[in-house]
């Protein structure tokens, strides 16, 4: 299967998508459980845990995908995590 250059633009775009829905999705469960103080403890915990995951893991799992396996690879390895999700 080949893909042109323009195949990376409508995987990008599926995959802000998620994000931006996975990310509302997740405050709205952090405001229906936690309340007062809590809630803001909560919000900043996950958006802590987020960017204290997302910076280092993030550029390195996605040069490793790109050294050792097909380029799509880096988008086909959100598709486990948002099946996850969703369930």
């Amino acid at each position: 299967m080949r893909l042109g250059a323009g195949a990376p633009i409508p995987g990008r775009s599926i995959l802000v998508d998620a994000a931006g829905f996975f990310m509302s999705l997740s405050m709205s469960m952090l405001t229906r459980l936690f309340a007062g103080q809590e809630h803001s403890r909560a919000v900043s915990a996950q958006t802590t845990a987020a960017v204290a995951l997302g910076i280092p893991v993030g550029p390195g799992l996605g040069s490793f995908l790109l050294d050792h396996f097909w380029w799509c690879s880096v988008f086909l390895l959100n598709i486990p995590l948002c099946l996850i999700a969703f369930i």
